[in-house]
This record gives C-alpha cells, sequence and structure tokens, in this order.
C-alpha cells in the first residue's frame, strides 16, 4: 500500500462557481475549446435547441492540440450562455455533458508520484477573492490516499519541499511593511545559490540563515536595512510597465479594461516626449504614496491580502524548481530568477491599483482589485513570451536578479 498526499489550501477546499453572479464571466470572449466526445454530444443531443446551436457554434478545430472550439456569438459569449448568464448545457444536460474545459475550469492540480497539489487559476476573479480577502486562505490542508501502487510520476523531493516551506513562512511571517517578506526571501535565495541547493550539507547554515532572517522580519531591522538601499532606478521601473503593456493587446477577455488601467498608469507618470528623469520620478513617487495608502485605508489593508497573494504564487508555479538541485540551472526554472519574475508581477499590480485609485480619486474596492488581478493573470496564462521580455529587459540594463528584486520594492 502507498501513501499518496494531496495538498489543498483552505480557499480551494471553500470554492465554489458563483455562476450569473460573476463579474468577469469565463463564458464572455474566451477561446473555448471542445474535446471530440463532447463535439459529438452536443451534435447528437436531445434537446433540439442544444443540437441546433451545436451545429452553427460547436465547430472543428484546425488548430494542433484542439479537436473542436465553440463559436462565440455577436456579443462575444458563448452560445449556451442564457439571459440569466447561466451555462444551458448545464441546465438541460446535466454537468456532465460539459467540455472538459468548462467542466475543469478554473481547477487544475500538479501531481507527483507522492504528491498532488490542488490548483485553481487566478483568471478567475471569485479565486482572487476567495484568495485575498480569506485570512486563512494558504493554510494548506494534507490527505492521505491509499493507493495500490505509486504514480508513474516523478518524485517532489524533500529538499524541493523544504525550501518552498522556508520561503512560505518567510513570506507569511508579520512584519512592517510586506516588501520586507520579498527582501527576506529573496536573501535566502541568495544564500541557497552560494551553497549550489545543497540542502542536506548545509541544513544548519540554512536554517540559522531562515531564523535570522525571520528575526529580522519580525523586530523590524530588515525594514531599515532595506531603506538604506540604493532603489532609484525609475528607467527599469518604466521599461518593465512597458514589456507587460506591448503585450496586452493579444488579450481577449479582460483585455479592454487591463488596457485601460495600463493607459491610466502611463498618463500618472506623464510618459511622453516631455517627460524628464526627475518628473518621472516624482511620478513614480506619488504612486508609491498612494500605495501606501491602499495599503493602509482600503480593501488592501489587511497584512494577510499581499501575504495570500505571493504565498499563492509560490505555490501555484511550484516554486522553486527541481531543476535547482541538480546543479547551475539558468533562465525561468532558476530560483532567483523564478522570484524576480513573480516580484515584477507584483510591481505591475500594484503600480496599476495606484493609478487607478489617483484617477478614480478613490480607494480601491475588492471588485477593482478583482478585475485587474484576474484580468492580468489571465494574460499571464494565455499570452506567451512575457517572461522571456523581461529576462532580456533585465540582461540589457545588467540587472541581476536580485538588484531587479531591489529595485522593484517599494522604499
Amino acid at each position: 500500500m502507498f501513501i499518496h498526499k494531496i495538498i489543498t489550501p483552505m480557499f480551494i477546499k471553500r470554492f465554489q462557481c458563483v455562476g450569473s453572479d460573476c463579474i468577469s464571466h469565463c463564458c464572455q470572449d474566451w477561446f473555448i475549446s471542445v474535446d471530440k466526445k463532447t463535439y459529438k454530444k452536443y451534435h447528437h443531443a436531445d434537446s433540439i435547441e442544444i443540437k441546433q446551436v451545436a451545429q452553427t457554434h460547436v465547430l472543428k478545430s484546425e488548430k494542433k492540440g484542439n479537436y473542436a472550439y465553440i463559436r462565440l456569438n455577436e456579443q462575444k459569449a458563448c452560445p449556451f450562455l442564457t439571459e440569466e448568464r447561466l451555462c444551458n448545457i448545464y441546465c438541460k444536460l446535466g454537468p456532465s455533458a460539459m467540455s472538459d474545459t468548462c467542466r475543469e475550469y478554473p481547477r487544475s492540480e500538479v501531481e507527483y508520484s507522492n504528491v498532488t497539489f490542488k490548483r485553481l487559476s487566478l483568471s478567475c476573479p471569485e479565486v482572487i477573492r476567495q484568495l485575498l480577502f480569506s485570512a486563512d486562505a494558504m493554510q494548506l490542508t494534507e490527505e492521505d490516499h491509499y493507493l495500490a501502487k505509486a504514480p508513474k510520476k516523478s518524485d517532489l523531493t524533500d529538499p524541493q519541499y523544504l525550501v518552498y516551506l522556508w520561503c512560505l513562512n518567510l513570506i507569511q511571517a508579520s512584519s512592517p511593511q510586506f516588501d520586507d517578506n520579498l527582501y527576506a526571501t529573496m536573501q535566502l535565495l541568495i544564500f541557497l545559490e552560494k551553497v549550489n541547493f545543497e540542502i542536506e550539507a548545509n541544513f544548519d547554515r540554512i536554517q540559522g540563515i531562515f531564523e535570522f532572517l525571520l528575526a529580522a522580519l519580525q523586530n523590524g531591522e530588515l525594514t531599515e536595512e532595506r531603506r538604506k538601499l540604493p532603489h532609484s532606478s525609475v528607467a527599469f521601473q518604466t521599461a518593465v510597465l512597458g514589456v507587460y503593456g506591448k503585450f496586452i493587446y493579444e488579450l481577449s477577455r479582460g483585455g479592454d479594461f487591463l488596457l485601460s488601467t495600463y493607459v491610466n498608469t502611463l498618463n500618472q507618470l506623464e510618459l511622453d516626449e516631455n517627460q524628464t528623469q526627475k518628473r518621472t520620478e516624482d511620478n513614480m513617487a506619488r504612486l508609491r504614496e498612494t500605495w501606501h495608502l491602499l495599503t493602509q485605508d482600503s480593501c488592501m489593508k489587511e497584512p494577510s491580502v499581499l501575504r495570500n497573494l505571493f504565498s499563492y504564487l509560490l505555490y501555484h508555479s511550484q516554486f522553486p524548481h527541481v531543476s535547482n538541485f541538480n546543479g547551475d540551472v539558468k533562465g525561468q526554472h532558476n530560483a532567483l530568477t523564478h522570484f524576480s519574475l513573480l516580484v515584477m508581477d507584483y510591481f505591475y499590480l500594484r503600480t496599476n491599483l495606484s493609478a487607478l485609485a489617483i484617477v478614480e480619486k478613490r480607494m480601491m474596492t475588492e471588485k477593482d482589485v478583482q478585475l485587474i488581478f484576474s484580468a492580468y493573470f489571465s494574460m499571464k496564462m494565455h499570452v506567451t513570451g512575457i517572461n522571456d521580455n523581461l529576462l532580456t529587459l533585465m540582461e540589457q540594463c545588467q540587472m541581476s536578479d536580485a538588484l531587479a528584486c531591489i529595485c522593484l520594492l517599494d522604499n
């Protein structure tokens, strides 16, 4: 008998689709793939209404890997979506008749031979709400499943999971400012690189560094240390925003909203032909000050909000990649590079939320956060090349992973 663990964050256990109450419906303006079995089921359905819609809207695909797809109607919505914003397939044929895509989204999982991690996509606004605005969202639960034999998958190794837990604890620790948590995690990763991620041989040293960073986080020492660092690199900050900006046009669902918030940010930074470094620095400082206000007096004020977000980014991306323990690893699988890219995600979201608050002349609401975050992570899920372009930018600016993190943290 083989014990296989199932790891599930608390918010995933609680998650339920809100259906017609969703503020950004996944049945709207999104490519919906259909498997062969479901294609035949719709075209031969007992329901005349379903069959008629299928004949004109459920079409065979020329895309590799997709048997068929659902052609959206003139309103860019799924033709099976009712006036009540409910799925007609679900209503008339039941949940088992839904395509694999529709039945599973936003759920997914990562399976190893010894453990499975349950996940939800951050492109769903209800997932964003339950993750960010429930204090215990990232409390991990474990269940033991007894199997006759282990799945034919690679193992999640003890060193890999241990590094994840060290980083997770640093992200979730109490501190004067959340950016201190990011700085502490970066420091731990720098040390792990120095010892080549040889965890067993250096366990006592790593544990000592972890405990030192944890204490320094909680007593405010890291806040003072971080503020003394040279943060000023507004050219790099605006260049990072520009990388994201050029990919927004490729996004369908949520793209218009994400573009409008990005334009707000450019307008607040006054990035035009008359820009000067001093003016851009002053405008970026104003956005940072607005961010301080949002984290003190809005739906973002609870310490768990940002800690839950970053904890889940580590969890969802299976940080750190196992290749870090097999020698020198480059590119996005490198743990420090991986982490710096997550910091860039955070910087983009933080800056755009701040700009929107200035334009709207009000504090951000949960709905604002749900819309921006879900649209952003929809872009990261569906649009390829963003991270590659960010790494190219770092190389062009001669930015190490650590320096890039420092430049994007709030000072």
